[in-house]
Formats: structure tokens, sequence, C-alpha cells
């Protein structure tokens, strides 16, 4: 993990570095896990070349050498339980091509992990009815919802050539729990947050290398849910805004297209159904001062979390400060389904710091006769 590089920076993310610079807001280069990264500008639709250190050139590997065997192409259905214990997980695995039920494949276990993400760790245990009697399996869903702006320069920018990710803005973390990040995509992704329809649209489009992108993320306190129903094959996310998460949304907005402006943006497309486009910084009041409601926002989301809380209590958790779910001995949630609040950060980091004090904490158990 290491700061990223200048050379691939890319224009978008200094231009907007360089507005809060003038303003004098907190800002700087993002610390990324990339290895000699080019900035190919495709992080969110996996690396090119294999700089970015996902699981597939990192964990994968790594657990492959130290005996792990990998099973590609399988769903796990069952965690088998006896005598309140778990010891195994039932599974078939999949035809890639036609997605068609194969051959069923039974692993017994000492310990088994549960790791599918805020979404689907919930999901799987309320099909099969486990670890739930407190009833908090599925519930505090946060999810990071994100905001953006784009703005037109006299010059190009080219938005789409280096780090997507790479600056920031936390000077209202603290006060807000708002993060300023570089958010950028290629055009057909882009366009389908731009305003307008038709020639506008068309219009806009064709001046998109003079375009820059950014975004904002929230600390939500909004508490979403994940159900299981029943001979419906997927999880049901259930998310509304309250007030204040819009609020904020709002007010990130704000300081993005201050941001903007400072930098010498022509003009900004906050993104929102009632105002498409500022063509001055005096408009920024008027945008201050909009009643907005969670659907105004074209809005993405990352990072879910807290759906299996971990908690002291058994009536208000799912696990315990072991990651163990407190109804299943031997059953571990390790993901960030576990985080009883939202983080305000990516949380990668933090997950691995719990996978590896879970691990730490499995060699104390298998040592146990």
């Amino acid at each position: 993990v290491q700061l990223a590089d200048p050379e691939v920076v890319g224009t978008n993310n200094l231009k907007f570095k360089e507005g809060a610079d003038k303003l004098g807001y907190s800002a700087g280069l993002l610390r990324r896990n990339a290895k000699e990264c080019d900035g190919s500008g495709l992080c969110a639709f996996g690396c090119p070349i294999d700089a970015k250190q996902s699981m597939n050139v990192s964990y994968v590997p790594e657990a492959s050498k130290l005996g792990a065997t990998i099973y590609a192409n399988c769903l796990a259905e069952k965690i088998v339980v006896d005598n309140g214990r778990a010891t195994g997980v039932l599974g078939h695995f999949v035809d890639p091509d036609s997605g068609r039920k194969t051959k069923s494949v039974e692993v017994g276990a000492k310990i088994v992990v549960l790791a599918a993400g805020a979404i689907y760790s919930p999901y799987f245990l309320l099909k099969n009815k486990l670890a739930n009697s407190s009833g908090q399996v599925g519930k505090h869903l946060r999810i990071h919802p994100c905001a953006g702006a784009a703005a037109l320069f006299d010059e190009d920018i080219c938005c789409w050539d280096g780090i997507p990710q790479s600056t920031y803005v936390d000077e209202f973390f603290e006060q807000e729990g708002i993060m300023l990040e570089g958010g950028a995509t290629p055009p057909g992704v882009q366009s389908n947050a731009l305003p307008y329809a038709g020639k506008e649209h068309a219009k806009l489009m064709s001046q998109f290398s003079k375009m820059a992108m950014f975004g904002s993320m929230v600390s939500d306190t909004t508490e979403g849910s994940v159900k299981a129903l029943p001979f419906y094959h997927k999880p049901i996310m259930l998310y509304n805004l309250n007030k204040d998460d819009i609020r904020r949304l709002q007010l990130s907005l704000v300081y993005l297209t201050e941001i903007w402006f400072a930098a010498g943006a022509k003009r900004v497309y906050p993104m929102i159904a009632k105002m498409s486009e500022l063509t001055s910084s005096k408009q920024v009041e008027e945008l201050k001062g909009l009643k907005l409601m969670g659907n105004d926002f074209f809005i993405t989301a990352y990072h879910p979390m807290g759906t299996c809380r971990m908690g002291n209590d058994p009536t208000k958790s799912v696990v315990n400060v072991n990651c163990e779910t407190w109804d299943v001995k031997r059953l571990f949630i390790c993901d960030a389904s576990v985080f009883p609040t939202s983080l305000g950060v990516n949380p990668q980091m933090t997950v691995m710091a719990i996978a590896t004090r879970t691990a730490a904490y499995f060699e104390g158990i298998l040592s146990q006769k």
C-alpha cells in the first residue's frame, strides 16, 4: 500500500486537488494497493495488468501455496450442524456455461467460516435458519451512499486517463462524515449519470474530453435490511435514506461544486433531478437551498456492512468479539457484515485485519485437544 504515483494520477484528480488547495481544504493523494500502476483507468472493472493487489493475485495464490483446496464454480447450500456445532458444508458444482447443477459436494470441517459479504452472508443464514436467535441477521445494513458532480472546462481533461480514484478531500469528514474522492469512469459508463436526453445529451457527451468527475461518500446513519423470501432465490435489500443522510449528500454536492468552480470550471453538473447544471459559483447558494428527497439524487452505493453485527450481548448481535456466532459453535462470520456501524471509509483494510485476527484465534482452537 503506497501513495498514488503522481505520474499516473491523471489531470482529473489533480484539477480537483488544485481547487481544494485554493480553498484551503485538507486534501492529498490516496494510498492504494497497486504495484507498478500504469493508470489505465479501469480499476473498477478489473486491472488489465494485475497491478491492483486483488484476491486473484494476492490471498488466493498465497492460500493455495499454503495448502488450501479451492473449488471453482461451486455453490454452498447448507451448513451442517451437529449438537450445536458447525461440522461442515454441503454444496454443488455448477456448469459455468449453462448454470445448471452438476455434482454435489460435502466438506467436513473443524471450523466453518462464512464470508459471503454483507448481502449474501445474512441471506445464507436466513435461508439456513441459523444463528438468528437475536433476530438481528439481515438488519442494520449500511452502504455508504455516494453522489457526484461533473465539471466542464475549456481545456482537455480526459478524465478516463489515469487512476480513477487517486486523490481525496477529508476536510469535512470529522464534522459531517463526508469524504470526497475521485470517481471518474469511462464515457460509456459516465454518460448514464449526466443530465439531459436526446440532442442536449449528445451535445454534452461531444465535450466529454473537457469534462472532469469527482465523487462524495457519506458515512450513513440510515439502516436498511436484507431479507430472504420463500420461493425467491435472491436476497431482497431494503434501504431508504433518512433526512440527515439526504442533507449530508446535498451538502457534499455543494462542496464538490465549490471546489470545481475554484479549479476553473465553466459549468458544473451536480447530478440531481432539480438542478441539471450551474453556470456560476453564485448559484451554489441556490443548490444549498433546494428541498431534496432521496430519489432526487443520482446515487451509487459501496461497501455494504453491518448485517451480522458483532457485539457483547447475544440478544442484540449475531457474532461475538471473535466473530463466532452466538448460536452455533465453530461457525464464524468474517467479512464486513460483522461491523456494528458505518466506517465512513473503504473497509478493505479493516476486513483484512479482522480476518488475520480471526485466523490467529483459530490457531488457538485447533491446538486444543
